[in-house]
């Protein structure tokens, strides 16, 4: 009896260490919004111009989409922390 209300203390003590992470979300039930589907078409559209032509390496082209597609979000959605 003694040793488990030591060992449920000690999981106590160390989960109060740790703090609480939060993370990020994009807000993407604002997607329903028509207006904002259209900004963010808009800057997934800028974004794409802006790059460089096609990359022969395959993981480049894949990271480099999906930066597009965040930072295309961020700008028009935004973020949640949760």
């Amino acid at each position: 009896m003694c040793k488990s209300k030591f060992s449920t203390t000690m999981v106590r003590q160390e989960q109060q260490k740790e703090p609480l992470k939060q993370e990020e979300f994009f807000k993407v039930r604002l997607l329903n919004d028509e207006s904002i589907r259209w900004l963010h078409t808009q800057r997934v559209k800028l974004h794409l111009n802006n790059t460089k032509e096609n990359e022969t390496d395959i993981e480049k082209e894949w990271k480099n989409l999906q930066n597009i597609i965040k930072s295309a979000a961020n700008e028009s959605l935004g973020t949640i922390k949760k």
